[in-house]
């Protein structure tokens, strides 16, 4: 009995140390889906529709059209949280433009880039021990088409 009562809390520390790991890296495979889908529509919304006969209307925002994106390609990650940001770089251009949660009025052309990022902070917990948050990060780049 001794040896559990020295062995007990280590073990439980080294379980919620897994779990809580698992957790983390769970919330980063979403965020990186999620960023992934809305990287995607964003490159892809150039003259797009939402809807359908006459109830569809072009989408004139890309950017806000990508977060909805990603947020429902990750419905379990805290998207609340989450900070997005965008830079678009016109082909042929080597400095990009950076934008947050809207570029309305841009005009997308075939052969420019599109990079969004996003920033998700997770708490960690290890046997009711919160050494903070931690901040993931995902990013990717498309081609728009």
């Amino acid at each position: 009995m001794v040896e559990f009562a020295l062995i007990a809390p280590m073990m439980m520390l080294l379980i919620t140390g897994v779990f809580s790991i698992g957790m983390m890296l769970s919330n980063y495979l979403m965020l990186i889906n999620g960023v992934s889908a809305g990287a995607r529509a964003f490159a892809l919304s150039r003259g797009v529709e939402i809807g359908s006969g006459s109830s569809a209307t072009a989408i004139t925002d890309p950017c806000a059209y990508a977060i909805t994106t990603a947020k429902q390609a990750a419905p379990n990650l805290n998207s609340s949280a989450a900070t997005f940001s965008f830079t678009y770089t016109p082909a042929g251009s080597s400095s990009g433009t950076s934008y947050t949660t809207t570029c309305s009025g841009i005009t997308l052309n075939s052969g420019d880039t599109v990079q969004m990022q996003a920033w998700n902070p997770v708490v960690m917990i290890l046997y009711g021990w919160r050494p903070g948050n931690i901040n993931i990060s995902a990013q990717t780049t498309q081609l728009v088409q």
